[in-house]
């Protein structure tokens, strides 16, 4: 499953296939400070599934064992994170350069 893969580089693979996208819009350096000011922004609950998953190399089955949640759980709160993320990154590269 996508959760079992490697580590922090799917985050990078992620952000990067999207980045690539709008490369032309944004430059990465305005993605990265985005990315860190959205991190900055989400719960502390939020962040630590994030800092198990992709920094210190959990998988999710691990992750829900951990921390005791369904395996489901932990899916479904991944997935919304990235939305999330990926959304708040959005909003804050358009209305830095300007789109807004």
């Amino acid at each position: 499953t996508h959760c079992i893969s490697s580590a922090a580089s799917d985050v990078y693979k992620r952000q990067e296939m999207e980045w690539v996208a709008h490369s032309d819009k944004t430059s990465s350096g305005a993605r990265v400070e985005a990315l860190s000011s959205c991190l900055d922004r989400i719960p502390d609950k939020s962040r630590s599934l994030l800092k198990l998953r992709y920094f210190e190399g959990y998988n999710c089955i691990e992750i829900a064992e951990k921390i005791g949640i369904e395996l489901n759980t932990v899916y479904k709160r991944l997935s919304r994170l990235h939305q999330g993320l990926r959304v708040c990154i959005e909003q804050k590269t358009r209305t830095d350069s300007g789109h807004l």
